[in-house]
C-alpha cells in the first residue's frame, strides 16, 4: 500500500495507480495496482479461487484488485494468461452441459446402491464449500456397493405392483420372511442413506393389523363385560391421556390379543352373547321400572347429599357461634382485669366500641365527651354499645 498518485481533472481528482477517482482528496492508502468493481472487471481477469475451480495457478504477482462490496478488503485479481495447469491428469471439468449431467458423484451413487470401486472419474468440479476436487463417475464404470440387497429403483420409476411395508399393512399383508423384489433408497439429513425395500402382494401373507383399543371399544364393539375384560388380564399399553393432561392414564389393549382370546374362548363367548340378549330383551320389556328406580336411587342420593351438606353447614355454624362465645368471655375476663388493673385502658377498649365515638383526621373523637374524662369519671356513664346504637342526635337531645 502506498500513497495516492493524484491528478485533478475539473472537480474530481483520479489516482494515475489505481484508476479511482473522488470528488475530494482521498485519505485512504492506494492499493498499488488498479481497481477494479466486480461487474466491470476485464474478462481476463480472475481471482486465485476462480483460477483453482478452473486447474490453474498463478505464476507472478497480482496484476489487479477487486473491491469487494460491504467488506473492508480487496481481492486479487491475476492475469489468466499469466497462469499454468494445477493438477495436469485431472479429468474434464464439468461445464453444467448434458455430457456431464449424467455423471454422478460417489455420494449420488448411494441412490442406486453404488460405489465406484476401480473406475475412474469421468469428470470433476470444484467445491467452493470444501475447496476441494468432487470427482464425477459414470454409472455404467460402477459396481454394486451392498451385494445382498435387491435390484434399486429410482423413487420416480418403482413399478406399480411392488409396495412398501407401510403399504402392506393398509392392505393387511406382511412381507416378513418373504425375499424383496426390489428397494428405493432416500437421503436423510439426520440419518444418512436409508434403503426402503419392496414386495410384490402375492409374494405376502395374510396379516391383519394389530390396533390399540381401550375398554370402551371392548364394551361396545366386542360386548364384553367388566368380568371379560378382567379376564383378558393387563392392558398391553399404559399412555397418557391425549384428551387432557389430568385425566387418567389410557388403558389399551392389543386386538389381535383380544381376537385370539375370543376365538380361545369361542363357547364361553357365545354364551356370554346370548345371556346377554336375554337380559338386555329383559331389560327392554322392564325399561320404564328401572329408569323409575334409576331416577328414585338418584334422587335419594342427591337428598342424602343434601343432607349431609346441611348437617356440616350446622355443624360449622355451631362451632363458629361456640368460637366467639369462648371469644367474648375472654374478652369480658380482659375488660374485667383492665377495669380492676388499669381502668383507662379498659375505658379505652369500650370508647372503640362505643356508638358515640367517630375516627376522624386528627383521630379518635366522642362526641359526648371531646375533651376526654377524668379519673373520677371512670367508668363512662354515657357509654353505649355501637350495635345497639341510637342516633347522634338522639344520644345529644336534638332531633333525630
Amino acid at each position: 500500500m502506498t500513497d495516492h498518485q493524484l491528478n485533478k481533472r475539473g472537480d474530481r481528482w483520479y489516482c494515475k495507480v489505481c484508476h479511482l477517482n473522488w470528488k475530494s482528496k482521498p485519505r485512504t492508502v492506494c492499493a498499488g495496482c488498479p481497481v477494479h468493481r466486480y461487474h466491470d472487471r476485464p474478462a481476463h481477469l480472475k481471482t486465485e479461487d476462480e483460477l483453482m475451480a478452473q486447474n490453474l495457478k498463478p505464476l507472478g504477482e497480482p496484476v489487479a484488485t477487486m473491491r469487494v462490496m460491504n467488506a473492508p478488503y480487496h481481492v486479487d485479481l491475476y492475469d489468466l494468461n499469466q497462469t499454468e495447469v494445477t493438477i495436469p491428469d485431472l479429468p474434464p471439468i464439468s461445464d453444467r452441459s448434458e455430457r456431464f449431467a449424467q455423471m454422478k458423484t460417489v455420494c449420488q451413487l448411494q441412490r442406486w446402491n453404488l460405489k465406484p470401486g476401480d473406475a475412474k472419474p469421468s469428470g470433476c468440479y470444484w467445491g467452493w464449500r470444501d475447496s476441494e476436487w468432487v470427482y464425477l463417475y459414470q454409472k455404467e464404470d460402477c459396481e454394486i456397493d451392498d451385494p445382498t440387497l435387491p435390484t434399486c429403483f429410482d423413487r420416480d420409476a418403482i413399478p406399480l405392483e411392488l409396495k412398501t411395508q407401510k403399504e402392506l399393512e393398509k392392505l393387511n399383508l406382511s412381507g416378513e420372511g418373504v425375499k424383496p423384489r426390489g428397494c428405493y433408497r432416500y437421503w436423510s439429513k439426520y440419518l444418512g442413506w436409508n434403503t426402503e425395500l419392496l414386495w410384490h402382494p402375492d409374494d405376502c401373507h395374510w396379516q391383519a393389523r394389530d390396533q390399540w383399543i381401550a375398554k370402551t371399544t371392548l364394551r361396545r364393539t366386542y360386548l364384553l363385560s367388566d368380568r371379560w375384560i378382567a379376564r383378558l388380564g393387563e392392558p398391553d399399553r399404559i399412555t397418557d391421556n391425549p384428551h387432557h393432561e389430568k385425566w387418567s392414564e389410557m388403558k389399551l389393549y392389543s386386538r389381535q390379543r383380544v381376537e385370539s382370546f375370543l376365538a380361545e374362548n369361542a363357547e364361553e363367548y357365545a354364551q356370554w352373547l346370548s345371556e346377554r340378549d336375554r337380559y338386555l330383551a329383559i331389560f327392554e320389556q322392564n325399561r320404564e321400572a328401572i329408569e323409575a328406580g334409576r331416577r328414585r336411587a338418584i334422587a335419594a342420593r342427591r337428598t342424602a347429599r343434601q343432607a349431609e351438606l346441611e348437617a356440616r353447614l350446622a355443624q360449622a355454624e355451631s362451632e363458629r357461634l361456640e368460637r366467639r362465645q369462648q371469644f367474648e368471655l375472654l374478652r369480658a375476663e380482659q375488660e374485667a382485669r383492665w377495669e380492676r388493673d388499669e381502668p383507662r385502658r379498659a375505658q379505652m377498649a369500650r370508647c372503640l366500641r362505643c356508638a358515640s365515638g367517630c375516627a376522624t383526621g386528627a383521630g379518635f373523637l366522642c362526641v359526648v365527651h371531646p375533651l376526654g374524662l377524668e379519673d373520677h369519671q371512670l367508668p363512662c356513664p354515657d357509654w353505649m354499645e355501637r350495635v345497639h346504637a341510637k342516633p347522634i342526635a338522639a344520644v345529644l337531645g336534638g332531633e333525630p
